[in-house]
């Protein structure tokens, strides 16, 4: 049980630093305009600042948002199972699931293009199966 704890808590901090570092990368290459970075997100015209700056980004920086959720979930996950190992399969849905809350929320709260929004809820779950999946390969490779 505490192995399964330990192996949540370090999923979602290796999983928010790999999404947090993709992010900054995007951010250098793509940067946000200057009305955004400076406007308070509780200002009620944030909102409508945000949708207008998601409309004209180019498709490179909506990509580099879904890349870093996919890598952020799969390194997440993969840390999880490294840690829990056989008992990796309930740290690993709980992963997902907080990262599949957290990422709806984002969408609710910054719109996105209807594309993205099913493409990055269907990110979760794939990536993060597929972190657990490498991860449990690569136990199972070094085991022999």
């Amino acid at each position: 049980m505490v192995k399964q704890i330990l192996a949540v808590i370090a999923g979602l901090i290796v999983g928010f630093l790999l999404v947090a570092a993709i992010e900054g990368v995007s951010h250098e290459l793509y940067p946000v305009p200057e009305a955004l970075s400076t406007m308070d997100p509780a200002n009620p015209e944030f909102k409508e600042v945000m949708k207008e700056h998601v409309a004209t980004m180019p498709l490179g920086a909506i990509l580099m948002v879904g890349l870093a959720h996919l890598v952020g979930v799969f390194g997440a996950t993969a840390v999880a199972t490294a840690i829990a190992k056989e008992r990796a399969k309930t740290p690993v849905g709980i992963l997902i699931g907080l990262f599949l809350a957290f990422g709806v929320m984002n969408l609710i709260m910054i719109p996105h293009p209807i594309w993205f929004s099913i493409l990055d809820v269907l990110i979760y779950p794939i990536g993060g199966f597929l972190g657990m999946y490498a991860a449990a390969k690569l136990i199972a490779s070094r085991a022999q």
